[in-house]
């Protein structure tokens, strides 16, 4: 059933946040507006989260728990080199959070909603993920629910040189089938213990979910 949610919209003057309901499903994920094309991250390892957007544009983004009550809002302007090789922003750049920085959980929702109409929402699935640095591979599980289709997993190199290639990957949605990704130790990645790497389901739209992982020392395991 739809449930009546709390989506921040302009902000108005005086710094006030004015709060609209509509209705959505529970674990939505949707967006609309101008540029389609537009997508969002969202990274609860690191309680961060970013857009790929036409610069100079303000977005307003609420941070929801699972019961709807409000953890944290920002206000983020992007700029032209902002987002991931292209216009946007990443809220690790700087210090855009009322009250404070959140701690983004699983569950959560993100609302983001631009002065020229995008509106996007994600709800935070669960990323599991063990690292090996013996074999540099990483694997593990995404439970998301609410979608039907096998994702698309992307497997980022962090904490790896900057000729390390990106790995992809699938995964259920149920948590039924893994993702898996490894690099070759002599021409790409040899994984050391304090190297992180990002794993990131992308939904549908092209939206990113995303959690870090890297070894344990002395076990080669996360």
């Amino acid at each position: 059933m739809s449930r009546r949610i709390a989506i921040v919209t302009a902000l108005a003057t005086l710094g006030l946040v004015l709060v609209a309901l509509t209705f959505i499903p529970p674990h939505a994920t949707a967006q609309s507006g101008p540029l389609a094309s537009g997508w969002v991250r969202v990274n609860y390892a690191h309680d961060w989260v970013g857009v790929n957007y036409n610069s100079s544009h303000t977005f307003w983004i609420t941070v929801t728990d699972s019961g709807d009550s409000v953890k944290a809002t920002a206000a983020v302007s992007t700029t032209s080199n902002g987002g991931w090789g292209d216009a946007g922003f990443d809220t690790s750049q700087g210090n855009y959070w009322s009250p404070q920085q959140p701690n983004i959980e699983t569950g959560d929702r993100v609302y983001f909603q631009s002065d020229d109409g995008y509106t996007n929402v994600i709800t935070v699935g669960v990323i599991s993920g063990k690292v090996n640095a013996a074999t540099d591979a990483v694997s593990g599980t995404v439970t998301a629910a609410w979608f039907s289709q096998t994702l698309n997993v992307e497997c980022r190199p962090w904490g790896g040189p900057s000729t390390a290639p990106i790995k992809n990957s699938t995964a259920a949605p149920d948590g039924s089938t893994s993702y898996s990704c490894q690099w070759n130790p002599g021409t790409e990645w040899d994984i050391l213990p304090d190297q992180d790497v990002a794993v990131m389901y992308v939904e549908p739209d092209d939206d990113r979910v995303i959690n870090v992982f890297r070894p344990r020392l002395g076990t080669g395991q996360l």
